[in-house]
């Protein structure tokens, strides 16, 4: 198979969506850097798809929840709330509630405290923007 001497930058990325396969004679040195500009697209595309869940969420729990009608999230709960795994929400959340005393007692998060929590991280995270 003959190596076309392409560089990264070249790379039409929209043909590349049309025939993904078209990187198979992409020279080896190329591969990280093209690796590189796709993880780039791919954090990207990420923060796009998170801040329309967050809007689209966001809109759609602030109409139901409230203090009065709170409930207690486990942590897997919160977890995929998040995105995240249960041990990061343990670790890092700061609305996190142990039920009683000891490591085995179990732990809740209040879902409208986290989705204050997660309002206010967004707000923090586009005001530095």
């Amino acid at each position: 198979m003959e190596h076309q001497e392409i560089r990264p930058e070249e790379i039409d990325f929209n043909a590349l969506m049309r025939d993904p396969m078209a990187l198979r004679t992409l020279h080896p040195r190329f591969i990280p850097a093209v690796q590189e500009k796709l993880a780039a697209v791919l954090v990207a595309l990420s923060q796009v798809m998170e801040a329309h869940a967050f809007r689209e969420g966001t809109a759609q729990v602030s109409a139901r929840l409230s203090r009065d009608n709170d409930r207690m999230l486990t942590l897997k709960e919160a977890a995929a709330i998040l995105g995240v795994s249960a041990s990061w929400v343990r670790d890092h959340v700061p609305c996190v509630k142990r039920l009683g005393d000891g490591d085995r007692a179990p732990i809740r998060i209040s879902e409208f405290e986290l989705r204050s929590w997660i309002r206010q991280q967004h707000s923090a995270r586009n005001s530095q923007w």
